[in-house]
């Protein structure tokens, strides 16, 4: 049927009333090794990639070239080592709460020939405490709607914006809450099965942990950040993405093309919808 179509789902979460309500995640940290290799695995050759292929697209062109850099909720270190492989002028501090994402951010990082990153354990939320920084750049991905308030969100914004160089980079990227429960169900059906039935049900916990534009928009509005720009693509609306820099570069380094051609088509697609808005 055409309402269970990828492009009926991208029409309605576009156009449709957000009717589903923000259900934050019982819990939020990764403690078992399986499970966070399942995560690993698509950020190396799934779904995951193809968005950390966008990511590194926009932040290769707006990163400093040196200095200090932070990567907070680091996760499995995936985005972690192709960004840090790619700048290996920036020294990269990568925090989780998660022992094993910390080991396996290591051995990533070890794997893409990245030997400019150290990891810590520390929490987003206590930023304060982290005993580092100021830094040149600061990345916060795919990690906002583990936030179990609002209010959270904006502590962790806060700490960020305190160890923030003046003139420096900060890149926050996540989800946005589909409109509608059985949109979710879409998306983590069209995009998350390939991994296993645990990264299936966390991947949809997280659609509906997910804030919407809006609601990210008030987070950033009430937090201490400013200059900030906040992205909604022209497609899909399933992402968002929020930046602070002054820096733009026209020596991006090459990155090598994706291997899939579903992979090259969805990153097409993430060019196009966030074109212009960046």
């Amino acid at each position: 049927m055409f309402e269970s179509t990828y492009l009926y789902a991208v029409l309605k979460q576009r156009f449709g009333e957000q009717r589903l309500r923000r259900q934050p995640e019982m819990d939020s940290i990764m403690m078992d090794r399986e499970q966070d290799l399942q995560y690993s695995r698509d950020g190396q050759d799934g779904a995951l990639a193809v968005l950390y292929e966008f990511i590194l697209h926009v932040l290769l062109r707006r990163a400093p070239a040196t200095g200090e850099a932070l990567d907070v909720a680091t996760g499995s270190g995936q985005l972690l080592s192709k960004l840090a492989a790619s700048l290996p002028g920036l020294r990269f501090l990568a925090t989780d709460l998660s022992p094993h994402m910390l080991s396996l951010a290591e051995a990533n990082a070890r794997r893409a020939g990245a030997a400019n990153v150290e990891t810590k354990a520390h929490s987003m939320f206590d930023l304060d405490s982290l005993g580092r920084g100021p830094f040149d750049l600061i990345t916060w991905c795919f990690a906002a709607h583990h936030s179990p308030t609002g209010d959270d969100a904006v502590r962790a914004l806060n700490g960020m914006a305190r160890l923030l160089k003046p003139g420096g980079t900060l890149f926050v990227f996540d989800i946005q809450r589909p409109k509608t429960g059985d949109l979710a169900v879409a998306f983590a059906d069209r995009y998350n099965r390939t991994q296993g039935v645990w990264y299936y049900q966390d991947s949809l916990d997280s659609y509906k942990a997910a804030f919407t534009f809006g609601e990210f928009r008030r987070v950033l509005e009430r937090s201490a950040l400013k200059n900030w720009l906040h992205v909604d693509p022209r497609l899909g609306n399933f992402f968002q993405m929020a930046l602070i820099t002054s820096t733009r570069r026209n020596d991006a380094p090459a990155r090598p093309a994706l291997p899939r051609l579903w992979q090259r088509r969805d990153h097409a697609l993430m060019r196009l919808g966030f074109a212009g808005r960046w």
